[in-house]
């Protein structure tokens, strides 16, 4: 048993606590001995506190219970769905596009680079070098195909000494299609020992969704080696 005595003014109070747990308030006037005018018996709780104002004691306890779990309502999950759907459906597409126009960019800035290389390699060796579409799915020997699709790869080839392969682009990974449409349409492009082309013409890495541009390849008379960005059309 915890006793709590405590004066104010006229009254006595008196705060007992058992081992049980409960409290009992007594306020008393005058001597102890005098009749108990209130007694206020309440569930005591540790963390209850004792609080009171001016002439009124009070015991404060605590109502212990299930304790509440904080969430969200329905209405602001489905806000939150909402919202998500929303940026998802103007994102994706344009992650899409920027994903598509990096896979036209490497493609023909490799086959570009390619043809650089052999018109470099014609004017050192001071003999002709070719790049041809071929398909290098495979394992060689690779030869060339003759064919106006670039897709499915292409090879460096020196004449000096006669049919090496100097180069192999493997066929692309993408759904692009690498195709010669040019009025000229290219299955080979030749160097002789000048760096000039044996004939003009341009090839063409197409995406397969129309809401990026193709990217195309112009090798003039001379050589000389351009990336635009549109169709055969685009080279001067």
């Amino acid at each position: 048993m915890i006793e709590r005595l405590v004066m104010r003014k006229s009254f006595t109070r008196v705060v007992s606590i058992d081992k049980s747990g409960h409290a009992s308030l007594c306020l008393l006037q005058g001597p102890a001995s005098q009749k108990i005018l209130i007694v206020i018996k309440a569930s005591y709780d540790k963390s209850s506190a004792l609080s009171e104002s001016p002439g009124h004691a009070r015991l404060a306890t605590k109502i212990t219970g299930k304790r509440s779990i904080s969430g969200i309502s329905l209405i602001e999950l489905l806000i939150v769905i909402t919202i998500v759907a929303i940026l998802m459906a103007i994102g994706v597409p344009s992650y899409q596009s920027v994903i598509t126009s990096n896979n036209i960019s490497s493609e023909v800035n490799a086959l570009a680079a390619d043809l650089a290389h052999a018109r470099s390699e014609a004017i050192k060796n001071g003999a002709p070098v070719s790049v041809c579409a071929s398909d290098t799915s495979g394992s060689g020997p690779y030869t060339c195909s003759a064919s106006t699709t670039w897709s499915g790869g292409w090879i460096t080839v020196a004449s000096i000494p006669a049919n090496t392969v100097l180069r192999v682009q493997q066929p692309l990974t993408t759904t692009d299609a690498v195709i010669s449409a040019s009025t000229n349409a290219l299955t080979t492009v030749s160097f002789n020992y000048f760096g000039f082309s044996t004939i003009k013409g341009s090839i063409t890495v197409s995406p397969q969704s129309g809401t990026v541009s193709p990217k195309t390849v112009c090798v003039s008379a001379v050589g000389n080696i351009a990336v635009v960005t549109g169709g055969n059309s685009s080279c001067l």
